[in-house]
């Protein structure tokens, strides 16, 4: 008798429900700045051009698929821009553009607004 194989498991891909109302720029902003590791890729850019294992070494805990996934999503928006070299072994780069530099003001402002949260309200540990 065969080997019955199991079923294959489907893939669940997030799509949102309502659409992005295009009339409100803060929801469009943080629509562009919403993901796990964004935030965290924007500001190691910010230090200068990064290639994906410095993103690897830098943010341990993120999966590559996912931090695959958030720089194509900053790159589709415009925010940063990839560099591949014609050399072998591959090599490829990541730095922001003029559009992503020009986050750099927001970027501090919510730096200083968390640590401000913090101190008013202490260390957030979600339990």
């Amino acid at each position: 008798m065969g080997q019955i194989n199991p079923p294959k498991k489907s893939v669940k891909t997030y799509s949102r429900k309502l659409e992005i109302k295009a009339d409100c720029p803060m929801e469009v902003s943080l629509h562009v700045l919403t993901g796990k590791w964004k935030p965290a890729i924007i500001s190691a850019l910010f230090r200068g051009p990064q290639r994906p294992r410095d993103f690897a070494a830098g943010l341990p805990e993120a999966s590559r698929r996912v931090l695959a996934r958030q720089l194509n999503e900053l790159e589709d928006h415009g925010l940063i821009a990839k560099k591949v070299f014609e050399v072998l072994p591959p090599k490829v780069e990541f730095h922001l553009t003029p559009l992503g530099l020009s986050m750099k003001p927001l970027m501090e402002a919510l730096n200083k607004w968390g640590l401000h949260f913090e101190k008013v309200n202490g260390e957030i540990n979600p339990k």
